[in-house]
């Protein structure tokens, strides 16, 4: 399991018919709201998308200041990660990673499960 400054924490999971391994990320302060992709950028991306629909149907000003205080520790951690694509020579470790180049700001669309 990995945290970014304890807030956004991603772990390792199986897919629902337990034969695709998957990493599974969420908010300390939103674990019923969670994402899972096969790379850390991509699940932090989609749970971005999340955290806005939830943000959508939320009435108390509390409560969407800490959904937006979520988006933003998303936000970080995908630009660090970023940077650290960026500055992968001076890095020690030879790990890459895939950030997207823009975060999806529309619902992606719904596909049927048959």
């Amino acid at each position: 399991m990995l945290t970014h400054q304890n807030r956004l924490i991603v772990e390792d999971a199986l897919c629902a018919s337990r034969s695709v391994h998957t990493l599974r990320v969420h908010h300390c302060e939103f674990p019923e709201i969670r994402a899972e992709c096969s790379t850390v950028a991509e699940g932090v991306t989609h749970l971005i998308v999340q955290l806005k629909c939830a943000r959508e149907n939320i009435q108390s000003k509390w409560r969407c200041d800490l959904i937006d205080r979520a988006i933003d520790d998303a936000n970080e951690l995908l630009q660090a990660m970023a940077e650290a694509e960026l500055n992968k020579d001076n890095a020690p470790c030879e790990c890459t990673v895939h950030v997207p180049d823009q975060i999806e700001t529309t619902l992606p669309e719904r596909r049927s499960s048959l």
